[in-house]
């Protein structure tokens, strides 16, 4: 045998010591945890809470509790947990690390926490989940591997009050109100509004708060914006946050009405159903009211003593207001005939004429403030547009048949309202180019009868 190939022989003798020692090495260390498991010198407890009385969609707490009767030497990785039908969160980066002593030992102690969220009735399997470990041995040395935990169950229901509602929750507390961003008096087409809608919830997460119904009525354009969600945590408590913007355009004039929202909730304190609503609202173009349904009338005065008492003073002043009456038409018949009709006239307000709007829209859209020139067109449309202007640009380019129109207006009114979606706002071309076809189709008709009396000559 030759030097070359007794040296190939030895690496390779090298190479094969070195992985059987590496194979046993693992083989030690998985054994290890085990051993220290079996020898009650590290114990791996999990549990839920609550325990019973389950609802389908409330938090359960998953408690995982890791103890050893030496301390860790290095960070504890929680593999991903998944549960069939239900959402599993780990919100704490870090364990509660804590000491005791138990069974004549002191203990190192510490406890995860993930949150589970069962999303139907019936019961749910926890699997096995893995944790990677690093415990200190006798000589204080490393003992680094992986165990799993128990298989473990539990079960959930719905209340029967539920069973046929639809995006509800299980809470201790849920709040929603609403809110506008301006006053609600005397709207005009081509006005905005924008409505806010909030929630909040204890112990949820912000995606499985309900979502707000967006209703859509003719004569008003509606842009919702997405919703805002936010999750905090206070001392160990969940605050879920949901927050959306509503902007509403009126296209027309009318009465229109936002329906009540009904929100339904499970109470976990009281165990039992609970609603939130918030109230209905009617428009009138020109103003906005609370719908309310209660009819109390007017209290009248039906004491005949006091009535009786009155009396007296009323004729007194029934005969003061009657001479002060009578006095104050005289005096306007002679300040009439003084002043002249024509300064009567004078007083009315003037209406804006169509070059002076023009030029308003054109100075807005310069700015870039697209919402007031969107205000100012349906002003001019009210006052020029003609009699075909029916009030509602959308159900006008409908009815013109002019489809491009209809994208590029649809493409603007989105740039406006959902700056998300970032279109090139040209509202000074659709301007011109609506109010040209609106003044096309004016003449449309005479076009039309020329053309058949032509036609039958």
């Amino acid at each position: 045998m030759n030097f070359k190939e007794l040296s190939r022989l030895i690496c390779s003798a090298l190479l094969a010591i070195i992985s059987f020692m590496a194979t046993a090495s693992a083989e030690e260390i998985a054994l290890t945890l085990v051993e220290l498991q079996q020898a009650d010198k590290l114990r791996i407890k999990i549990w839920i809470k609550p325990q019973e009385n389950i609802i389908a969609g409330q938090q359960i707490d998953l408690q995982i509790e890791i103890a050893t009767d030496s301390w860790f030497r290095g960070g504890t990785r929680i593999a991903p947990v998944e549960i069939e039908d239900a959402i599993v969160l780990q919100r704490e980066t870090f364990a509660v690390n804590s000491t005791r002593f138990e069974d004549n030992k002191n203990w190192t102690v510490q406890l995860w926490t993930l949150v589970i969220y069962p999303q139907r009735s019936g019961i749910f399997e926890i699997p096995a989940i893995s944790l990677k470990l690093s415990v200190a041995d006798e000589n204080n040395q490393p003992i680094i591997g992986g165990i799993d935990t128990e298989l473990f169950s539990f079960s959930a229901t719905i209340p029967e009050q539920m069973l046929d509602k639809s995006d509800w929750i299980a809470t201790s507390r849920f709040h929603v109100d609403d809110s506008f961003n301006k006053s609600l008096d005397g709207l005009k087409p081509g006005d905005t509004v924008t409505r806010t809608i909030s929630m909040s919830a204890d112990n949820l997460p912000a995606m499985m708060l309900p979502g707000v119904n967006v209703d859509t009525t003719a004569g008003i354009a509606t842009y919702p914006r997405p919703p805002r969600l936010e999750d905090k945590v206070n001392r160990g408590e969940y605050l879920a946050e949901r927050s959306q913007e509503i902007t509403y355009v009126f296209e027309r004039q009318g009465e229109y009405q936002f329906p009540a929202q009904i929100y339904y909730w499970w109470n976990l304190q009281s165990q039992l159903m609970e609603t939130i609503e918030l109230k209905a609202y009617a428009f009138n173009i020109g103003g906005i009211t609370t719908i309310d349904n209660s009819n109390t009338p007017t209290p009248l005065l039906t004491d005949q003593s006091m009535l009786g008492e009155l009396i007296p003073l009323l004729k007194y002043t029934a005969m003061a207001l009657l001479i002060a009456g009578i006095a104050g038409i005289a005096w306007r018949v002679a300040h009439k005939f003084r002043k002249g009709s024509a300064n009567a006239e004078a007083s009315q307000p003037s209406q804006p004429s169509d070059a002076t709007l023009r030029k308003r829209l054109n100075k807005a859209v310069g700015q870039n403030d697209f919402e007031t020139a969107i205000g100012i067109l349906y002003l001019w449309l009210d006052n020029y547009g003609g009699e075909g202007f029916k009030g509602s640009i959308r159900e006008q380019l409908t009815e013109i048949n002019r489809a491009d129109l209809s994208l590029a207006f649809g493409k603007i009114m989105r740039s406006i309202y959902k700056p998300e979606q970032s279109d090139c706002v040209d509202l000074k071309l659709f301007s011109t180019q609506f109010i040209n076809e609106l003044k096309r189709m004016d003449k449309l008709p005479v076009l039309t009868h020329l053309r058949a009396e032509l036609k039958l000559n």
